[in-house]
């Protein structure tokens, strides 16, 4: 095998292995409430992690809770971080703010 791309492999690899570590990091500082959610929002190494994911390490959300208070603010939940509109940021963030908050859909 070329040594070259051996050696691109290693580096995917590792890259991954960081990115997977960051995630759990800022996954266990939102379960022990050192970050909320809205700051995790902003988080460069939550960028790769999945909403729902983020949202179930929230203390006290469940896998019935997280799917109501997303489609309340009508954001998908299979949506990345990263892929997050400033439309769907500034929804999340109001629903964090206000819990009687609702999106209305515009068709």
């Amino acid at each position: 095998m070329n040594p070259r791309l051996v050696a691109v492999k290693r580096e995917a690899g590792k890259k991954g292995a960081r990115s997977n570590q960051d995630a759990a990091a800022v996954k266990r500082d939102l379960r022990a409430g050192h970050l909320t959610l809205s700051q995790v929002l902003d988080d460069p190494r939550a960028a790769s992690v999945p909403l729902f994911d983020l949202c179930l390490a929230v203390p006290r959300w469940g896998r019935r809770s997280v799917p109501r208070f997303l489609d309340r603010v009508d954001v998908r939940s299979n949506v990345r971080v990263r892929e997050l509109t400033t439309g769907q940021l500034e929804r999340l963030r109001l629903g964090l703010a206000n819990p009687g908050f609702r999106a209305r859909r515009q068709w």
